[in-house]
């Protein structure tokens, strides 16, 4: 059982951060990505004393069982409505990768 919970974890987890680096990719200019993902990660990681300072209370409140299963299953609307609100669907399609090369050797073509 912890083997089966332990991959849905690892998609439901690595799934989303593969579409954030490819987002952070394509929609950062190349000069501020570093900066931009330093700040992501700052911002992720100054975040998780608050969360578990909110965590304590509401566990204290509902039960443990409970904050684990909102932990769980409220991101995903949350995530869905950001989704629907920002128009990502579109965002591939309205800002398609562009791959420039140049000085290309003929030998590779063939």
């Amino acid at each position: 059982m912890f083997v089966v919970a332990g991959f849905v974890m690892g998609i439901l987890f690595d799934g989303p951060m593969v579409l954030w680096g490819t987002l952070l990719q394509r929609r950062v200019p190349p000069a501020l990505l570093g900066r931009v993902a330093s700040l992501d990660f700052f911002v992720s990681v100054a975040l998780m004393p608050v969360s578990m300072a909110i965590a304590a209370p509401v566990s204290e409140a509902i039960g443990l069982t409970w904050t684990f299963v909102l932990g769980g299953v409220l991101p995903v609307p949350i995530a869905f409505a950001f989704y629907l609100a920002a128009r990502l669907w579109r965002d591939e399609i309205d800002n398609p990768l562009r791959i420039v090369v140049t000085d290309v050797d003929e030998r590779a073509l063939t």
